[in-house]
């Protein structure tokens, strides 16, 4: 009977060790997604402020949908949806290093089969001047082992957002 025990506990050891590894696996992958995504975020904030069409363009999967929101007291009044190609147009007037948009705190971050939407809090900047801050949404898909950018939502407000 003593043997028994032991080949059981021997199968249970494996088990554990087997699932605790897929487990660290799947976190590793969890963050270095998570990493990725925050990576792709970063070059086309970049891009807009070196004023690199480009490569502003390079972080997204194909047609890109942009929109934000006019709100007051936190009631939508209206969803505005900015061609792409007009948003680069005015992307391409500034200078470059004319403005800045730092994303001051990843709020929520999902991932799973490929797919990701991210809420980000920003605030932006011309020059050293703050201007607005807001909430940006990204919604990302991963091809080829790149999270590309598929749509952008955000909101923007005149006062001080917290950091």
């Amino acid at each position: 009977m003593g043997g028994h025990n032991h080949l059981i506990m021997k199968k249970l050891l494996v088990t554990g060790l087997f699932l605790g590894l897929a487990y660290a696996t799947f976190c590793q992958s969890q963050g270095s997604d998570n990493d990725a995504v925050k990576n792709t975020i970063n070059r086309a904030l970049l891009a807009m402020q070196e004023d690199d069409t480009a490569a502003f363009q390079d972080e997204f999967a194909g047609d890109v949908r942009i929109q934000y929101v006019e709100s007051k007291n936190d009631t939508v009044s209206n969803v505005i949806t900015v061609n792409p190609a007009e948003y680069l147009k005015q992307v391409a007037k500034f200078k470059a290093d004319a403005w800045t948009e730092k994303i001051t705190r990843y709020d929520d971050m999902n991932i799973s089969n490929g797919m990701a939407t991210i809420w980000a809090s920003y605030k932006f900047y011309f020059g050293s001047k703050f201007d607005h801050c807001g909430t940006t949404v990204f919604q990302m898909v991963k091809r080829k082992q790149r999270w590309k950018i598929v749509s952008i939502l955000y909101t923007i407000k005149a006062g001080n957002c917290a950091d």
